[in-house]
């Protein structure tokens, strides 16, 4: 469904998220509760994603923005003890690679289960690179409970060229835009009706 199940398939991982499908996935990885993001290095294509100064959490790590089926390779690195490893990786890193295997234009519509829907668009031309790709994804759902309501709009374009005679390099660009309900303590309807009050 989204670029963090991906992380799944790494043995030592575990996934929660309390607040809902908008929201960035809790990551437990060897032990270690790495929270959203705030104690496990995440990196798309080289490039760190972790938001230094995130009034939710020093690191939030928000993985909605990649597209699954843009994955090529994802390395999760257990443990801070690789030289290259940035700040953040004190449980570990998980590494995104992106690419897109096969060419042409692939167009999906996807239903699920709580008013679920996804739509799709994938493109890579001819004698391209796996490196040079677009895509965009439109997703929305109703949540698997009260207030859990999510919608979000992605693109992503990637370009590979070459440098010199032995040489390559890469550009990639992305959008994404989110909009998600998160369920609280209270619900409205008693605190406008005074059952309970704004501060209990």
């Amino acid at each position: 469904q989204n670029a963090a199940d991906l992380l799944k398939l790494a043995p030592g991982i575990l996934l929660t998220n309390k607040g809902g499908d908008g929201h960035a996935e809790q990551v437990f990885l060897r032990g270690f509760d790495a929270r959203e993001g705030q104690d496990i290095e995440f990196s798309v294509d080289g490039i760190p994603i972790n938001e230094v100064g995130n009034p939710h959490g020093n690191g939030l790590a928000d993985t909605h923005f990649v597209i699954p089926e843009l994955v090529q390779k994802l390395r999760v690195v257990e443990g801070p003890f690789a030289p290259q490893q940035g700040n953040f990786a004190v449980a570990g890193s998980a590494l995104y690679d992106l690419g897109l295997a096969s060419t042409g234009l692939t167009a999906r519509a996807m239903a699920g289960s709580f008013g679920t829907r996804r739509l799709l668009v994938l493109w890579r031309p001819q004698g391209a690179s796996d490196h040079t790709f677009g895509g965009g994804e439109i997703f929305a759902t109703d949540g698997f409970g009260q207030n859990r309501s999510a919608e979000r709009a992605t693109a992503m374009g990637g370009y590979e060229g070459a440098l010199g005679a032995t040489g390559t390099y890469r550009i990639l660009a992305t959008s994404y835009a989110t909009h998600y309900a998160q369920a609280g303590v209270l619900r409205a309807d008693d605190v406008a009706s005074g059952r309970k009050g704004f501060y209990d």
